[in-house]
């Protein structure tokens, strides 16, 4: 299914650090653009991700640009479109 909470903490602008679990984190993260994805079962990569979010600074509304797909007015108006309403 589709991992809402990272399309949550993007809205939050929340800094994010995944393992690559599934092939949503990359879609929502765009590959690494919107957050850290880090290799499973790895614990020192994910440290290193961990120490690295905390030591990065993100522009102002950077993550919440990330939700834009997700924003329930843009989904809701993608779906009238497909179904023609």
């Amino acid at each position: 299914g589709l991992p809402s909470v990272f399309i949550e903490a993007l809205y939050c602008g929340l800094k994010i650090v995944s393992t690559n679990c599934s092939d949503g984190i990359n879609d929502i993260l765009l590959d690494g653009k919107f957050g850290i994805i880090s290799k499973q079962d790895n614990s020192e990569e994910i440290a290193h991700s961990l120490s690295k979010a905390l030591a990065i600074s993100l522009p102002p509304g950077h993550q919440i640009q990330g939700s834009d797909p997700f924003h329930p007015e843009k989904v809701f108006s993608e779906y009238k479109d497909l179904l023609q309403l």
